[in-house]
């Protein structure tokens, strides 16, 4: 199969994400919400540092938990500014300002993530409701040259990959790339030489990610002719099972229907395949990045230029910023995937 045009794909992109404008309040809000979450997800991670080593070194006198230093000679944020200041004691200080950051992060991320979801199952609702007036307003030579099990499946089965990418994908995709953002500073603010090394490999992922998504694309667009073909050899098996019955034809059409199943098989495997092969590559990228950290790390450490607290940190929030890398690229994928259905 020929590749999509890239500026055909962008014109359906824009085309579906058209069916989103009149529901703008409920998602900026529900994005900003999301941000919100990222922010302060990224605020526990840096709370590592001072856990580690102020909280459990029972020989420092530091009753100040530092969080964060705005770089360029900016002030300092300390986890104490969250909680009264009648609280004194390192471990009150940490326990209560670490259950109010997710508290917040829980309730940004709930609602957050349940206006994005309305605003997608929403405009799913209205590109359904436009799908069937149209086929109702259609003239009659239009379901004499279009078979009732394509109109069915385009009605039905398209519309529903559709809502995935409206609904869970959509506030997915929001939720990960703040949170992405957020790790990303974490990690440029905790020690941006490290951060900048952590990166480097990463071109060698995203263009296989890239060729992948297109595969899923063409493999899905290939899927869902194969599902409309079962869905018409279902409709005219059942309509004219008198005919198929008087001149035994059972057997054939078994064996028609079984072919075009496997063609279906075949098909779904190529975009599972593709789909499959995302996770590894990123894993594979994550133990290198953390092998070359360690190598440095050890004589930073060694030479007091850096603190076992910030390397945990650090380490950990290199763990937590592969995950939305490795979620987008799924959902990347996956978006293409859904797309595939409306081209």
């Amino acid at each position: 199969m020929n590749e999509v045009p890239h500026n055909t794909r962008k014109d359906e992109t824009r085309r579906l994400m058209r069916y989103a404008a009149p529901y703008a309040g409920p998602l900026a809000l529900g994005v900003l919400l999301l941000a919100v979450m990222a922010a302060v997800d990224g605020l526990t991670i840096l709370s590592i540092r001072p856990a580690v080593d102020i909280v459990l070194n029972p020989g420092t006198l530091d009753q100040r938990l530092p969080l964060l230093t705005v770089p360029w000679g900016g002030p300092t944020l300390y986890l104490n500014s969250f909680v009264p200041a009648r609280v004194h004691y390192v471990w009150s200080v940490f326990s209560i300002a670490l259950l109010l950051l997710f508290l917040t992060k829980g309730l940004a991320e709930f609602f957050g993530t349940m206006l994005v979801q309305y605003v997608g199952l929403s405009a799913v609702t209205d590109l359904r409701n436009k799908a069937y007036a149209r086929v109702i307003q259609q003239p009659v030579g239009f379901f004499h040259d279009n078979p009732v099990g394509r109109v069915m499946s385009a009605v039905m089965n398209d519309i529903e990959q559709l809502r995935s990418a409206f609904s869970d994908y959509l506030a997915d995709f929001f939720r990960q790339v703040f949170t992405l953002t957020a790790f990303v500073a974490v990690l440029a603010v905790i020690n941006w030489k490290m951060a900048v090394g952590s990166a480097v490999l990463i071109p060698v992922v995203v263009w296989p990610v890239g060729k992948l998504a297109r595969r899923i694309r063409h493999s899905t667009e290939r899927s869902r002719t194969g599902l409309a073909d079962l869905s018409q050899i279902l409709q005219e098996t059942i309509s004219g099972n008198r005919v198929v019955k008087a001149f035994g034809m059972e057997g054939f059409e078994i064996r028609k229907f079984r072919e075009a199943g496997r063609k279906l098989l075949r098909e779904n495997m190529r975009w599972i395949r593709a789909l499959a092969g995302t996770s590894p590559l990123m894993d594979l990228l994550g133990a290198a990045v953390v092998c070359m950290l360690l190598l440095f790390a050890r004589d930073e450490i060694r030479g007091g230029r850096m603190s076992t607290g910030i390397f945990f940190a650090f380490i950990f929030a290199l763990f937590k910023a592969y995950e939305p890398v490795k979620r987008l690229g799924s959902i990347h994928q996956l978006f293409q995937q859904a797309i595939g259905t409306s081209a």
